[in-house]
């Protein structure tokens, strides 16, 4: 089959569905042209390579590798930064520590094209570029889990501590990284492992019962390289003191055989106590009794890339739903805790093809398995299996002209054969300066929940049709489908006056379809009882279409060598589209981060940044009764400042580091999402932010 009618819309069968809207059949369209394009331009520069391209090979590429403008996410593979198809953000080690932060989350403040949605101490998201669709990686595995829509990014087995770089690659990427890759991939690396005997211990402690023990140790025998982590996190609720919804201990364990011409790694991981989540839909989800562990194996040897790994979830998840009727102040049933265990397997395998020193080829394969067992759901036992396969080409057109061409396959025995297609074209104009036109389609793979989740209730007993609503009808629909993204996107990444002066800008275009919505509207008839011919209770793919207009800048600069100052900003505009093609605004936004970093040459670091968050509008499930209609309001704008100082002190073959990290220091408190008043007076909802500080106390040897 050509490559013209892979993307060719006609022939995807149930996948990728263009629909109705001009704005799929654009897309479309301009994918197949610029495919076209590639394909009659390739042959004829593989046949004249002429000495001027050959100075810029990918072997060029790969001997910058210690050059911060590297990138390892966006394509798979080394590379630099310039020629990436995606749109980055790099956080080297050196600005996790300029920043002050004590956890990933703080650290992500300083960047607003991640907007980060706090409701509790222990549950915090994160929306980029208008949608909560993130794939999270820790040294290339998965960390999301099947149940949930999206990350759990308090959950990660690691501290900030022991991360040596995160990449954010804005925009769809499900043509490398299959399902959930839709908004952004945020990948992190941990700390390389050493021969030489090396040691980190730290302790931060801080307002509303905040404390962070963390502990790390490592070395080498032979061949052999180990290190191993261990870490205490607990937290009080903002609003409640004598309530802690954050009580973790995680530890992580890594050892690497050097084979010579590659290396084999093990490693495993924990996270056990107790944490609150929070959904606008379902209300707060107390776990008492958490335990998240995982097992890896992972083999690189000259361009072969091979891994496996097993993760599993135990918990008890209490639902707090009550389905109460206000009028008639009856409590119709209840949702029984959840006692939930879950176990993924996952195993991948890339293959890196250098067919001339102008053309890669990166070809792979993943498969996955899920089961989730629990009792009190409808269906006690959840099998799920995926598989992909996807095939990338990276070529080297003219001296300037670099070309990114690839599409991905997923199967998956709940939903529809999804194909992701990517293109990017990188125009390098002068040696630090790059033009970037890139398209492409992404897709989230339906939750657990959305699929099989339908709960059993405990119903009172003169409302027996509460039962076989949310039993026989019940919240899960197997029938759902993939929801769809598709992008269209202009870059500029360029550096002045010797790199000393950085700009970054992105304007793009994106278009959802087939948008999962719960739906929970409850009817009762004149005898008070449910109208099951008129009620309706679910997920379904209703939730129609979305446009957004938005773009980003970061500009990043050294005045004298001891100051860098930075701003960044995020805008965009949302559109809610209806079945009759008509758009109307649902969503705009402006976020913004100002600031600077001054080092001194005696060991100090301060770090001072202005953060400005627009008003956006949210919804909220009623806190009375999940039977209720849901809150659409406004959640205000809020800015605030965060600021740090670090003091390093060296101490022959050690150093310690002392800092104090404050948050909103002198605004009054705020909520990064909505809230609202539950019947007993309780808050429900994002807990307000007031001022806190922690200080630090670091041991690095």
């Amino acid at each position: 089959m050509p490559l013209e009618s892979l993307y060719n819309p006609t022939s995807l069968g149930q996948g990728i569905r263009p629909g109705e809207h001009f704005v799929s059949k654009l897309f479309n369209s301009v994918l197949v042209r610029y495919t076209t394009l590639i394909l009659t331009i390739c042959p004829f520069t593989a046949l004249a390579q002429d000495e001027t391209v050959d100075e810029i090979s990918i072997d060029d590429e790969l001997a910058l590798l210690a050059e911060e403008d590297m990138v390892l996410a966006a394509a798979k593979h080394k590379q630099k930064i310039g020629f990436s198809p995606s749109a980055v953000i790099v956080i080297t080690r050196q600005d996790i520590e300029e920043s002050g932060a004590t956890c990933f989350i703080d650290l992500l403040r300083l960047y607003p094209a991640a907007r980060i949605d706090t409701t509790l101490p222990s549950h915090r998201s994160i929306d980029i570029r208008a949608g909560n669709r993130v794939l999270l990686l820790l040294d290339g595995r998965e960390i999301n889990l099947e149940f949930f829509p999206s990350p759990f990014y308090d959950a990660v087995p690691v501290g900030i501590n022991e991360m040596e770089r995160i990449e954010i690659v804005l925009g769809p990427n499900s043509a490398l990284y299959g399902a959930n890759a839709v908004a952004a991939v945020i990948s992190i690396t941990t700390r390389r492992l050493r021969k030489e005997f090396h040691a980190d211990l730290s302790v931060s402690a801080g307002q509303h019962g905040a404390t962070l023990l963390e502990g790390s140790a490592g070395g080498g025998v032979g061949d052999w390289t180990f290190h191993g982590y261990i870490g205490m996190d607990r937290e009080n609720s903002w609003a409640d003191r004598n309530w802690t919804p954050k009580d973790f201990i995680r530890g992580t364990a890594t050892a690497r055989l050097d084979l010579g011409d590659g290396d084999l790694t093990f490693d495993g991981g924990l996270i056990t106590g107790s944490t609150v989540l929070f959904s606008p839909d379902l209300g707060y989800m107390p776990q008492k009794n958490l335990l998240l562990f995982h097992t890896k194996a992972e083999m690189e040897c000259g361009g072969l890339k091979a891994r496996a790994y097993w993760y599993g979830l135990r918990t008890d998840l209490d639902i707090d739903i009550d389905l109460k009727h206000e009028a008639m102040g009856l409590t119709l049933g209840t949702i029984p805790t959840l006692d939930i265990s879950g176990d993924t397997f996952h195993a991948d395998i890339q293959y890196d093809l250098k067919l001339h020193e102008n053309d890669l080829i990166i070809a792979g394969l993943d498969f996955r398995f899920t089961n989730y067992r629990c009792d009190q759901l409808v269906n006690p036992d959840i099998r799920e299996a995926r598989f992909g396969l996807f095939l990338l080409d990276e070529r080297r057109i003219t001296r300037q002209l670099h070309a990114t061409l690839g599409a991905r396959v997923d199967f998956n025995t709940k939903t529809n054969v999804a194909i992701s297609p990517k293109l990017a074209l990188v125009y390098n104009l002068v040696e630090d300066h790059f033009l970037r036109l890139a398209t492409g389609t992404a897709f989230r793979k339906p939750t657990v929940i959305e699929t099989s989740g339908s709960f059993k209730v405990d119903a009172d007993p003169s409302f027996p049709e509460v039962k076989t609503l949310f039993e026989e009808q019940g919240l899960a629909n197997p029938n759902l489908d993939n929801e769809i993204l598709s992008v269209v996107e202009i870059g500029y990444l360029g550096a002045f006056m010797d790199k000393a002066l950085r700009l970054n800008a992105n304007l793009y275009f994106a278009y959802e379809q087939d948008l999962i919505d719960l739906s929970v509207d409850i009817r009762f008839n004149e005898f008070m009882q449910i109208d099951m011919e008129n009620s309706d209770l679910g997920y379904d793919n209703s939730g129609g279409s979305r446009g957004l207009l938005g773009g980003g800048v970061s500009i990043e600069g050294e005045l004298i060598e001891a100051l860098t100052l930075f701003f960044r900003g995020e805008l965009y505009q949302q559109w809610e589209v209806d079945e009759d093609d008509n758009w109307e605004t649902s969503k705009n936004q402006l976020l913004a981060s100002a600031g600077g970093i001054w080092r001194s040459g005696w060991g100090l670091t301060a770090m001072l940044s202005l953060v400005f968050i627009g008003t956006v509008k949210d919804d909220l499930r009623d806190p009375a009764s999940v039977l209720g209609p849901f809150i659409r309001e406004e959640v205000p704008a809020r800015t605030y400042l965060i600021a740090s100082i670090n003091y390093r002190l060296d101490l022959g073959t050690s150093r310690l580091i002392m800092g104090l990290y404050v948050f909103n220091p002198l605004g009054a408190s705020f909520r990064d999402m909505l809230a609202a008043r539950a019947p007993d007076g309780s808050n429900f909802g994002a807990e307000p932010q007031g001022p806190h500080a922690l200080l630090t106390a670091r041991l690095v040897y």
